[in-house]
């Protein structure tokens, strides 16, 4: 009996100080990227060959961005196993690794980061940057589910998917069959039992924050996947409820555990690497950024969500929820240039007041699109069959990333740029593009109609245009006129200029705006004084959106009766 009082009385005793210890290497343990000068020997470019974990389904994606370029890089070979084993003693837990960034995320205790400063592979120590998440919004219970509403089969979802043209792609049988889309959100509740997904494909599920597969943790990524892949006929019909599912969680909501950079970083990769066409991500991360850091090559998640964009995935992300807070701008990783950042509109295309604005810091265009993020009706995790109506960017993003999925169905082996660049071009503002709805509205059906017509072009023969493009004048020779067609890769104010064979320019002929794809004639009038003889047409197009002027020149031959 002495001895076991002994015992608990040391146990008392001793219990605080473990506690206080815990507590003191707690507040002195940091969170660091540890990002490498290289990749060591493997760099050799034969190692490129045999990329392992890279799925083939990423490798066709990667091929139908086009070019020259090899399908794997330097961004694909994974981090050096020397130098990760040499700093690992200093470290307290490594967290995840990004081949794309060459760095490793860890926990490190802070009387060590000077040790791991002085080792000459690595090439910078930067903070892994952590905010507190505000709680997401609860969903509304709808009062209209009811059978026999207008449009029975999508049933209170119609306005929002009407909207964006989405029921004329699904009569012509495209609901993103063949397509895959990866989530990064914060949880899904009551994915395996809700009756909206019971259809749903999922090729995978995980959760970076915990390590496992089981991704549950909050309702809104449940809202989220409701949105763009839900189907219940007469309750809720989502664009692309025909395509495959990556899961990811990201996030962890609880309003006192931070939100980490790293894990969506991971989970991004993550999808890449299984081949995923799209991602669609309702994360912003603002808390310890500036505007100055807006230009799409400062903040991490930015960095990587870019390098993705250009192995041909889709990174649809929220523009976010800050139009009325102090805030105001897009929220990272939608200021990278090759994320499509999406704003939210009501159901009469009128712009959300909490929608986030633009520009970037280096004056691009944000965000990209808009779509309805007002009133968006879609399933909640209150229980297996329970719908409601959402507000914010969280939903038109899944909306948008839907309708690209649909068209991806349409036209499987196109090259994706084109069809991020027809949903711009048809778009509700596309000619007169602003920093509030960026290129405006999706209009899928539209962007189908350019596409598939641009592809059937007899002028121009099949394909695409990548860069302006103008035919042989036709009659050539001829008297008083003759005539060019012409068509633009992208929305462009054009011109043309004619010269005689002393380079004196006789003629100026304002264009004006051209839609992309679309082809165009235009007559030339010669005057009846312009003597016989060889001029040469300069046709110039300055795209809207890049600024980029492009130049064609033309041999053309007058004869006079």
């Amino acid at each position: 009996m002495i001895a076991l009082m002994k015992m608990f009385l040391f146990i008392l005793l001793f219990m605080p100080i473990v506690l206080f210890t815990q507590n003191i290497e707690k507040k002195n343990t940091t969170k660091i990227w540890i990002v490498f000068q290289d990749k060591g020997v493997q760099e050799d470019h034969t190692a490129l060959d045999a990329i392992p974990g890279l799925y083939r389904r990423a490798l066709l994606r990667r091929k139908k961005t086009g070019g020259n370029s090899p399908l794997t890089d330097w961004y694909d070979l994974p981090l050096y196993e020397p130098y990760i084993k040499a700093v690992k003693p200093w470290l307290k837990s490594i967290r995840t690794q990004s081949r794309w960034l060459n760095a490793l995320s860890a926990e490190v205790q802070s009387v060590y980061l000077d040790t791991l400063k002085r080792f000459d592979f690595i090439k910078q120590i930067d903070p892994v940057f952590s905010f507190k998440s505000r709680p997401f919004p609860e969903p509304q219970a709808d009062a209209f589910l009811k059978a026999g509403s207008p449009h029975s089969d999508y049933g209170p979802s119609f306005d929002q998917v009407e909207q964006i043209g989405i029921p004329f792609l699904h009569e012509k049988g495209y609901y993103g069959q063949g397509v895959i889309i990866a989530l990064l959100d914060a949880g899904y509740n009551q994915l395996d039992s809700h009756i909206a997904f019971k259809h749903l494909s999922i090729l995978e599920r995980w959760d970076f924050t915990e390590g496992d597969s089981v991704i549950d943790g909050s309702g809104h990524g449940l809202s989220v996947l409701g949105t763009i892949a839900g189907y219940t006929e007469e309750h809720l019909i989502g664009p692309a409820y025909g395509a495959s599912f990556l899961l990811a969680r990201t996030e962890v909501v609880k309003s006192e555990t931070p939100v980490e950079e790293d894990y969506w970083v991971a989970g991004l990769e993550w999808a890449e690497r299984r081949g995923a066409d799209i991602v669609s991500s309702s994360l912003g991360y603002i808390d310890w950024y500036t505007w100055e850091d807006l230009d799409g090559k400062t903040a991490k998640v930015s960095i990587a969500a870019d390098l993705a964009g250009r192995k041909g995935l889709l990174v649809f992300n929220s523009a976010g929820n800050e139009g009325t807070r102090p805030w105001k701008h897009v929220t990272p990783p939608a200021d990278a240039k090759h994320v499509l950042a999406i704003a939210a509109v009501n159901r009469f295309g009128e712009r959300a007041a909490f929608s986030s604005v633009g520009p970037t810091y280096d004056n691009r265009i944000k965000p990209d699109l808009a779509a309805m993020g007002l009133g968006v009706y879609t399933a909640t995790s209150n229980n297996a069959n329970t719908f409601g109506t959402v507000n914010g960017t969280s939903f038109s993003c899944p909306l948008a990333a839907g309708a690209a999925a649909v068209l991806i169905s349409a036209f499987p082996d196109m090259n994706p740029f084109h069809i991020v660049r027809a949903l711009r071009e048809t778009a509700s503002q596309h000619n007169h593009p602003d920093t509030l709805l960026g290129w405006g509205i999706i209009d899928a059906a539209a962007a189908y109609s350019r596409l598939d017509s641009a592809l059937h072009d007899p002028t121009f023969g099949p394909g695409l245009p990548i860069g302006l493009q103008i035919t042989s004048n036709f009659p050539n020779p001829f008297y008083s006129e003759t005539k060019i067609r012409y068509r633009t890769g992208a929305s462009a104010y054009a011109s043309m200029a004619i010269f005689d064979i002393l380079g004196r320019r006789i003629q100026t002929i304002d264009i004006g705006y051209c839609e992309a794809y679309r082809t165009y004639e235009k007559t030339i009038h010669f005057e009846n004084r312009t003597a016989s003889g060889i001029y040469f047409i300069r046709f110039i197009a300055n795209s809207i959106r890049s600024n980029q002027v492009e130049i064609r020149n033309l041999k053309i031959v007058r004869m006079k009766k």
